[in-house]
Order: structure tokens, then C-alpha cells, then sequence
């Protein structure tokens, strides 16, 4: 039983300071909380439930309800903040070929992935650097990337579970490299 308002804002700003720099920062603010969540205790239900039966009648299945007030909890998979900020470089080499390095950032606040807050699923505030260098020929309409992601290997979850004793989470990518060739077969 629960209910939730949630509100927030995005801000993105694009810089160009000199022909072929892109500039790129974002800001998102998410404000969020519960005006009333009460979860079920299994645990305090279960006692609570055997404490009210008749121990002299076999067929008593009483069962009494048993709600925690989680109401202060956070949002699951909510942050407060993210940021984000990048750089792009357009190189024109020749009148056929480009080359365009960038490097972005990505910032979070902590986030929880269950609505009971459980320690165990929740990733604290973790940001992420990211690269590329594309080389283009307009020519052949061909785009040759050399990419990196995560570079500073940072080791974050991305969402969990837990039923009873058991927890289950899922991690993020480690530092990953790779090689995409595109090509295009459609008019710049």
C-alpha cells in the first residue's frame, strides 16, 4: 500500500566556442518521496498471526496483518542528481576525411533497487568516463570508432533483487574497448 509524488527537472546546455568544439553539460534533479508506504512484515506476520490462534483448535487460521512504516524510504532506482559532461572535436583533415575524438563523464547519486531499502540493493553516488575517436570518409560514406568505455573501471550495480534469504544483484560493464565500422548508405 503506497503513494508517491515525484517531481523534477533536466537542464542540458550544447556549447560551440570555436568552430568544430562541442561542449556538452547536463544537469538532473529528481525530487521524490512517498505520502504513505506501509510494506507487510512476513516475519512479524507470522508471529503475530500464530500468537492470535487458538492452540487448542486445529482448524484456526487466523491471520493478522503485520505493516511496516517504510513511508521515509527513497524511490527505488531514483537519483537525486545525475550529471553529465562531454567534449567533441571535429578535425577535418582533408575535403573526404574527419576525425572527431570525444570524452564524456556521467555522474550519479546513490540509488536503491528494492521500495524496502535493503543495503544490500543499492549502489552509492559512481560516475563514469567514456571515449571515442571516429574517423569518417564522406566519400565512401564509412565511419571507422575506437571506443572506450568505463575507463577508470569503476564496479557499480545496476539493479537487484531479493527473495527471502537470497540476493541477486546485476553490475554494470567494466572497462570495455572496442572497434565499430559503420557504413552508410544513405547522402550525408
Amino acid at each position: 500500500m503506497g503513494d508517491a509524488i515525484l517531481q523534477g527537472g533536466e537542464f542540458e546546455l550544447n556549447y560551440l566556442p570555436v568552430e568544430g568544439l562541442l561542449l556538452r553539460a547536463g544537469l538532473g534533479l529528481t525530487f521524490g518521496s512517498y505520502n504513505e508506504l506501509f510494506l507487510l512484515n512476513a516475519d512479524a506476520t507470522e508471529a503475530a498471526s500464530e500468537a492470535a490462534r487458538d492452540p487448542t483448535d486445529p482448524t484456526d487460521d487466523t491471520l493478522v496483518l503485520v505493516y511496516d512504516d517504510a513511508t521515509k524510504n527513497e524511490l527505488p532506482y531514483t537519483p537525486k542528481v545525475n550529471f553529465s559532461v562531454g567534449a567533441m572535436y571535429n578535425w577535418p583533415v582533408t575535403e573526404y576525411f574527419d576525425i572527431t575524438p570525444s570524452v564524456d563523464f556521467a555522474w550519479r547519486s546513490k540509488v536503491y533497487f528494492d521500495v524496502r531499502n535493503t543495503p544490500e540493493l543499492s549502489q552509492g553516488s559512481y560516475g563514469l568516463l567514456n571515449a571515442r575517436l571516429n574517423l569518417r570518409h564522406h566519400n565512401w560514406k564509412v565511419d571507422l570508432a575506437f571506443w572506450a568505455k568505463n575507463l577508470t573501471n569503476v564496479h557499480y550495480r545496476t539493479g537487484g533483487f531479493s527473495l527471502q534469504n537470497y540476493v541477486s544483484r546485476y553490475y554494470g560493464i567494466p572497462r570495455t574497448f572496442g572497434l565499430t565500422l559503420t557504413k552508410r548508405f544513405y547522402a550525408d
